[in-house]
């Protein structure tokens, strides 16, 4: 069975229409079930009722790829915009809403064979180091740079992925972080303005490709299966080659305080799973 989340259901299950088209076009049948269950990831009590239903239809989860990402304003903005449970969107949806979920679906990942976790992330993150003391200012709203806020969830993710190996690894749990390269048609960033959306695809767009990280989202959807069947993890490929993490990411105390401060952060706001 695949599962996916959609923030509206018209979204899903125009996602889901379109995965079986293409299935049929290269099998000729589908053999496998999929359903979209909608989940806006602005909402931790929508998140929770995501991963209660998931619990409802399946006794485990073989693979869980937590590849949700936004820029609700300009790549370039000074203005953000906070989520229902008053935290700063890019922190909670790139990040937060991952973390949430991934806590709530581990009994499921526990009872799978050999689970894997893929967390999609990004370059952006060897810019941004986890700040000494109190994180607060990541996840509220006040003083903001869009690119600032990105390169922090990024690294985020990535501490993120790093702790769950070293806290999961003895349940077989395999869990890699994946930059899948800088996919412009994706539709990421679709709210920026006309003059940034502009500059993604003239300026940002070209330099990618220079850089060696542009993608298409067929080679994008290449490197998250190379991800998705590592046998080792605690890993980070990047765009479809395993690279050394830099050493913000390595850093195991900070990737200790962040997990805490989120399990702080959320229980404030929403139950946790059991254990957490």
């Amino acid at each position: 069975m695949l599962v996916i989340a959609a923030r509206s259901e018209q979204r899903g299950e125009e996602t889901i229409r379109k995965l079986e088209e293409a299935v049929r076009k290269e099998n000729g049948t589908i053999t496998t079930t999929m359903k979209a269950i909608k989940c806006d990831l602005t909402s931790l009590a929508e998140v929770r009722e995501f991963a209660i239903k998931v619990s409802e239809i399946t006794s485990k989860v073989d693979l869980l790829v937590l590849n949700a990402g936004a820029v609700e304003q300009s790549m370039f903005s000074r203005t953000n915009s906070t989520s229902p449970d008053g935290i700063e969107s890019v922190f909670m949806v790139n990040y937060v809403t991952s973390w949430y979920l991934y806590n709530h679906l581990l009994p499921l990942l526990k009872a799978a064979a050999k689970p894997r976790v893929v967390v999609t992330s990004g370059q952006l993150y060897k810019s941004a180091t986890l700040p000494d003391g109190d994180l607060k200012p990541l996840a509220t709203p006040g003083s903001f740079h869009c690119m600032k806020a990105l390169s922090y969830a990024a690294l985020a993710k990535v501490l993120f992925a790093q702790q769950a190996h070293r806290l999961h690894a003895a349940h077989g749990l395999v869990v890699n972080s994946l930059h899948p390269g800088s996919i412009l048609e994706t539709g990421f960033g679709r709210s920026q303005s006309s003059l940034a959306a502009w500059a993604s695809a003239w300026v940002v767009g070209p330099l990618m490709w220079l850089m060696g990280v542009r993608n298409t989202v067929s080679e994008g959807g290449n490197a998250l299966l190379i991800a998705s069947e590592a046998d080792e993890g605690g890993r980070y490929l990047c765009v479809a080659h395993w690279t050394p993490l830099a050493k913000q990411a390595l850093d195991a105390d900070a990737a200790d305080r962040l997990w805490a401060f989120t399990r702080d952060l959320v229980a404030q706001r929403a139950p946790l799973p059991p254990g957490v």
